[in-house]
């Protein structure tokens, strides 16, 4: 089992599309880094792996997914398709457009075809870390404005 904290996002932009604007978006934090790619299958599965430098990774190796001295670490993007998904969901939040409202928490069901899931590793919880925030908001932001 992978260390860290797992999110995951839904959306219908492919991976291969949007990874070069997360790309940009990681060099602005980052300037240079490494990315190593893994299991490219049939334009359907794509799973990236993210270190700094090669001390991170050398410290992802004795570690991890956890966070380094300066409160970064290394991150791993799976983006895989779906043909057919049906998933019981608890919903917290609604966005419309430019509108978004905080709803009670409800059950729900999702239901589609050909959406991409996202499952994203970060060294730490989003709430309590700025990098970790950082890497789910500019993933977020590069799926939206595609």
């Amino acid at each position: 089992m992978i260390t860290g904290t797992y999110y995951v996002i839904y959306s219908t932009n492919s991976v291969f599309k949007i990874i070069d604007n997360f790309y940009c978006r990681l060099k602005e934090r980052w300037g240079s880094f490494i990315v190593e790619e893994f299991d490219v299958k049939d334009e359907k599965y794509l799973e990236l792996f993210f270190a700094k430098d090669e001390k991170m990774n050398c410290y992802h190796d004795e570690n991890g997914f956890k966070l380094d001295a300066n409160g970064e670490g290394c991150f791993l993007i799976l983006g895989r398709l779906m043909d057919a998904m049906n998933l019981d969901i608890i919903v917290k939040k609604q966005v419309h457009g430019q509108n978004s409202s905080t709803t009670e928490v409800y059950d729900s069901k999702l239901i589609g075809n050909n959406l991409w899931e996202y499952t994203l590793v970060l060294p730490d919880v989003i709430e309590e870390n700025p990098f970790c925030e950082f890497i789910i908001d500019s993933l977020i932001s590069s799926i939206e404005n595609l």
